[in-house]
C-alpha cells in the first residue's frame, strides 16, 4: 500500500508519477454552480495539491479546482470558498483565475483566466474524409469576466495568438489553422465565421449560419437573407 507523508481526504490516482490530492472532500451537494459549468467541474471542487509517486508532497493543496498532469502539464484555478447563505448554504466561490503549472508548481500560463481548455486539432485526410483528433498547438481561453471579457486563442506559453475579442469558439481547430467564431447571438440568430490561425486575420465575416469542411473544401451556408451556399478550396497544411 502507497505511504503519503500527510493526510488527505482525497487521494487521485497516479498519472504521469503525480497523485492529485484535496485537503477537503466536497460533496456536489455541498456546491453552488455558475451556470454554465459543466459536469466536468463538479467532479473537482476541492483544495487541491499534488504529491510524487513516494508519497511526497510537491505542491502543497491551494487551487480550487485541478487537473490531473497531461504532458507535464496541469490546469489549475485559484480562488477561495466561502459559505453562502443566499445559496442555501452552499459553498462559493466569487472568483476562478485559471492557469497552468508544471510539475514544480511553477505558472507556466498565469492564473488569471476565467476558464482555459484544450482544443482538438482536426485532420481530415484520405478517401471517405477520415478524421483524425489529438490536442491542438493552441489554447481556448476567455478573459475579462464571463460579463465583460472574450474568447481568444494562446499557445502552451500563455501569449496571445488571437486576441480575446470572440463572443464564442469552436472546440475544433482544422489542421491547426481555422476556427469558427461566433458573434453575439442578434435575435437568437446565431451567426459563424472563420478566423486563421496561421493568417492572423478573420477570413470570413460572421454572415453564415452554418460551416462546415469536406477534406479540402470549405462550405458556408446562409440561411437567412441571401440563402446562398459558398464553396471555397483552401490549402491545409498537416501539422507534423
Amino acid at each position: 500500500m502507497m505511504h503519503f507523508e500527510k493526510d488527505y481526504a482525497v487521494i487521485c490516482d497516479c498519472k504521469e508519477g503525480i497523485y492529485r490530492v484535496s485537503s477537503v472532500k466536497f460533496d456536489n451537494s455541498q456546491m453552488f454552480y455558475r451556470i454554465g459549468e459543466t459536469d466536468e467541474y463538479e467532479e473537482i471542487p476541492g483544495i487541491w495539491g499534488y504529491v510524487d509517486s513516494k508519497g511526497k508532497e510537491i505542491i502543497a493543496p491551494q487551487y480550487i479546482y485541478a487537473f490531473d498532469f497531461c504532458d507535464g502539464l496541469a490546469y489549475v484555478a485559484k480562488g477561495k470558498w466561502e459559505r453562502r447563505k443566499e445559496w442555501d448554504d452552499k459553498y462559493w466561490t466569487a472568483e476562478q483565475l485559471w492557469g497552468m503549472i508544471n510539475k514544480t508548481g511553477d505558472e507556466v500560463i498565469p492564473c488569471k483566466f476565467d476558464e482555459i481548455t484544450r482544443f482538438i486539432y482536426r485532420s481530415i485526410e484520405g478517401a471517405g474524409s477520415l478524421t483524425h483528433d489529438i490536442d491542438s498547438c493552441y489554447l481556448k481561453a476567455h478573459f475579462g469576466g464571463w460579463k465583460e471579457g472574450n474568447w481568444g486563442i494562446l499557445d502552451y506559453s500563455g501569449n496571445w495568438v488571437a486576441e480575446p475579442v470572440f463572443y464564442d469558439l469552436d472546440y475544433d481547430i482544422y489542421y491547426d489553422d481555422l476556427i469558427v467564431f461566433q458573434k453575439k447571438p442578434d435575435n437568437l440568430h446565431e451567426l459563424y465565421g472563420i478566423y486563421s490561425i496561421k493568417q492572423n486575420r478573420i477570413l470570413y465575416e460572421p454572415e453564415f449560419n452554418d460551416i462546415r469542411y469536406d477534406r479540402d473544401t470549405i462550405i458556408l451556408e446562409n440561411h437567412e437573407k441571401t440563402k446562398e451556399t459558398i464553396t471555397v478550396k483552401y490549402s491545409f497544411v498537416a501539422r507534423v
